[in-house]
């Protein structure tokens, strides 16, 4: 698969809130999860935990007021989009998350 239509397609799976199939069938099982130095688990390994991280994201949820995916960047083998989420978790109150994806093919 080309950079250009794996880049193509993770922006469609997103849009679509297909982030678990996304992962599936773009991923490799080495993959790897980098979080800015703020959150609680830094660094997540290979595709069944990376699973198992966005399912418990999913679960803490409550209500996703609004999201947006950003069209893609393409550059040689890398690809990149950004995503924003107004959400609002469990016990908590609403907020803005911003998401960076930059990703080699």
């Amino acid at each position: 698969m080309t950079t250009q239509i794996a880049a193509n397609a993770l922006v469609n799976y997103c849009r679509l809130g297909q982030m678990e199939e996304e992962l599936e069938k773009l991923d490799t099982e080495d993959v790897i999860s980098l979080e800015p130095n703020s959150a609680i688990i830094k660094e997540v390994r290979g595709l069944p935990h990376i699973i198992k991280k966005g399912q418990q994201f999913y679960e803490m949820a409550e209500t996703f007021h609004k999201t947006g995916i950003s069209d893609r960047i393409v550059a040689e083998n890398f690809f990149s989009r950004s995503m924003k989420m107004d959400i609002t978790f469990k016990e908590a109150p609403r907020s803005a998350i911003k998401d960076l994806r930059i990703q080699c093919n």
